[in-house]
């Protein structure tokens, strides 16, 4: 019922598997003291099966590593002024993968330290025009969210690194590239194009401009004000040349910001070619490609894909024509709104493909319709369609010979397939969906066969949602068959009365194995050896009251810790460590100590060295030489009462110093020359009686100053 410390540094189990408070215990604490803690083995794989908090130490240069052997993948330094989270180690190199699509937020400075020259790649975010990845520089919070950044094109024919400049740019200096990318800050006029226009030829004789900045050229209008027109040029790939009409009028401008208006009695565009049939009377191109283009004989080619007007009724070849000809080169031909009613005045023989877009082919016939009924051996009915719908709610649709089903085939009636029924080719995903779904083997030889892939982290999944129930991983040298989720949590159940048989090993990270039996037994046959909680720091067996029964040897290789306060025994004798300690610790935290009971004998059989205070409430025997040495100013006090007395025997004689008592102190020492004199003799009592053969005699002896025998009777004194 009390707790039970290994004071000994280990708890070790020789079994593979070992099963610690893994029930009842609801909060377990591991290593409240210790600075390093260590779970699992060097390889396999520790589960923690809830969160995981890690109050880390401050000032501490390791105060967490997540290692292989000596090569940290993760370190965490909580060292003052130099902390620091450190991902992966020079001896691996590993490398680094945030997964998923949410944003990584740096909000201190980021610093690439790379062994090799890409320090920082950016890939493109998808296969598309334009989406190579992005470096963005945001505006202030303050200005809004724009961004100006930078973006590789979407080809290159080889690599290209731009190098900045070694130096610093003067005012309206531009930034030039150089030879193996090199950028540099160079003056305008240094490359060309800066300056203003410091010559005009004679056009007979020379150029009629002069100069790098001769590309814009500005004219007055009819008045003077502050309005021009700017003629320019785009920057050209080549020479190019323009030649202006020997004739008058006004030139049409491609894009115009105003109308133009046709002026006087001729049209507002007039073209008369008086030539063969090439060129062309009008041609028009996009991008180098033909939009628009009448011919001498007055055909039009009207490449941009409509021929729209704003009436509300637009006829089309309707006289004339008797023969028409429609999109002769179109593969797909739209005719009619996407509402209304498209008419067909006479038959109409459809040579290729007819799509219907509306959705509908109906018939106002009663009764049976034939579609491809005759001549068709292939047909081919809804090829781009999710969902096929065939036959009325009722009834019965009947398919002739062999149904393939190349995509998804939902039956929400009842299907029947009373031959072989193939699903699937080996590369697609089968949803099989409904209140109730049984696969079931008719014969006792027939056998169900899920056929997995090797390799493969969800070869089997039965989950809801995401949230798989069972797991299968073929994955090579991992395979793993999981049961259950950490978000639904589901309880586990072998139900009926066989026994459940694990070839290997069991890890039950939850942290319970609880029985609703009154009485459980576990490991109760067959191991010899039970290794129970091998890495906890803190073991607890039993509740809080009752008995627990060890039947055989108890061994703690640690320290046994007691707090139910009674350690006993139903023996009449009883060794506690009779053997291997040499030396023994007992009740070094007791003010009180008692041993032994009130009667009967407690023998200490070596010397007894005691500290503090000895007190013997019955007779104290020592068998051996007893020392007495107080330390410092420290006496040694033998207190009797009125009476009780200090009674010493069995002592010898011998020469020597008196002992005296100080009448004050009560202190025993030493007597003093004056305490043995005969004033003190006489003060003890006045009368010496001498026994047989015993003189008293008084002997002067000679010296170089004699002493003198004086007697001196006082005044008035007799005798």
């Amino acid at each position: 019922a009390g707790d039970l410390a290994v004071n000994g540094a280990d708890l070790t189990s020789t079994a593979a598997t070992f099963n610690l408070l893994n029930s009842g215990v609801t909060a377990l604490n591991i290593g409240g003291a210790a600075t390093t803690v260590a779970l699992g083995a060097g390889t396999g794989t520790t589960t923690l099966s809830n969160n995981l908090t890690v109050n880390l130490i401050d000032a501490n240069s390791d105060a967490l590593d997540i290692q292989q052997g000596t090569d940290n993948y993760i370190n965490i330094n909580t060292t003052d002024l130099s902390e620091n989270i450190s991902f992966g180690n020079t001896s691996v190199n590993p490398t680094y993968s945030f997964l998923g699509t949410g944003a990584s937020t740096f909000n201190g400075t980021v610093v690439a330290n790379s062994n090799t020259a890409a320090s920082i790649t950016v890939n493109p975010y998808g296969t598309g025009t334009g989406e190579t990845g992005q470096i963005r520089f945001l505006e202030l919070a303050a200005g809004g969210s724009n961004y100006s950044g930078f973006k590789a094109p979407d080809a290159l024919t080889s690599d290209i690194i731009y190098t900045l400049p070694d130096t610093d740019g003067s005012l309206d200096y531009v930034l030039t590239w150089q030879t193996n990318g090199q950028l540099q800050w160079k003056e305008v006029s240094a490359i060309g194009g800066a300056g203003d226009i410091t010559q005009v030829g004679d056009v007979n004789s020379g150029p009629a401009f002069e100069g790098t900045a001769g590309n814009e050229l500005y004219f007055e209008g009819s008045g003077s004000d502050n309005f021009e027109v700017l003629l320019t040029s785009a920057n050209p790939s080549q020479d190019e040349t323009i030649t202006l009409p020997a004739n008058s009028g006004t030139i049409l401008l491609l894009q115009p910001s105003v109308v133009q208006p046709a002026t006087g009695t001729q049209s507002l565009v007039f073209l008369n070619e008086s030539g063969a049939s090439s060129p062309n009377l009008l041609q028009l191109q996009v991008g180098g490609n033909d939009t628009f283009v009448v011919d001498n004989s007055g055909n039009v080619a009207a490449n941009g894909g409509s021929l729209t007007t704003s009436a509300t009724t637009g006829n089309l070849f309707n006289t004339n024509a008797t023969t028409l000809n429609i999109g002769g080169a179109a593969t797909i031909v739209s005719l009619g709104a996407s509402s209304g009613t498209t008419t067909v005045n006479n038959s109409a023989t459809i040579t290729g493909d007819l799509a219907v877009n509306g959705a509908d082919i109906t018939t106002t016939l009663v009764g049976t319709a034939s579609l491809f009924n005759t001549n068709a051996t292939t047909l081919n009915v809804g090829g781009a369609a999710t969902t096929v719908s065939l036959g009325a709610s009722t009834g019965t649709t009947t398919v002739n010979n062999a149904l393939t089903s190349t995509g998804t085939l939902t039956a929400n009636g009842t299907l029947t397939a009373n031959g072989i029924a193939n699903i699937g080719d080996g590369g697609d995903a089968i949803t099989l969906s409904g209140t109730t779904i049984t696969l079931t083997a008719t014969g006792a030889t027939n056998d169900i066969t899920a056929n997995l892939v090797d390799n493969n982290a969800d070869a089997l999944d039965i989950q809801q949602g995401s949230n798989n129930y069972i797991n299968v991983s073929t994955l090579d040298g991992t395979e793993n068959i999981s049961l259950g989720n950490a978000v639904t949590n589901p309880s586990f159940s072998f139900l009926g009365s066989g026994n459940a048989t694990f070839g290997n090993n069991i890890a039950v990270n939850g942290g319970t194995i609880s029985t609703t039996a009154s009485s459980a037994n576990i490991f109760n046959t067959n191991a010899t050896t039970l290794n129970i909680g091998g890495a906890a720091t803190t073991v607890s067996i039993a509740a809080g009251s009752g008995t627990t029964t060890v039947n055989n040897d108890l061994v703690a290789t640690g320290d046994l810790a007691v707090n139910g306060g009674d350690i006993t025994t139903t023996q009449s004798t009883t060794n506690l460590f009779n053997t291997n300690s040499t030396t023994l610790n007992f009740a070094g935290a007791a003010t009180t100590l008692n041993i032994g009971a009130s009667t009967g004998t407690t023998t200490v059989n070596n010397a007894l060295t005691v500290t503090g205070t000895l007190t013997a409430s019955n007779a104290f025997q020592a068998n051996g030489n007893s020392v007495f040495n107080p330390s410092s100013t420290n006496d040694v006090t033998i207190v009797t009462d009125a009476d009780s007395n200090l009674i010493v025997t069995g002592l010898t004689s011998a020469t020597g110093t008196l002992v005296c008592i100080d009448n004050a102190t009560n202190v025993i020492t030493k007597c003093a020359g004056n305490a043995i004199s005969l004033q003190a003799a006489y003060d003890g009592g006045n009368t010496i009686t001498t026994t047989d053969g015993r003189n008293i005699s008084f002997t002067l002896a000679n010296t170089a100053t004699d002493s003198n025998f004086t007697i001196q009777s006082a005044a008035g004194s007799t005798g």
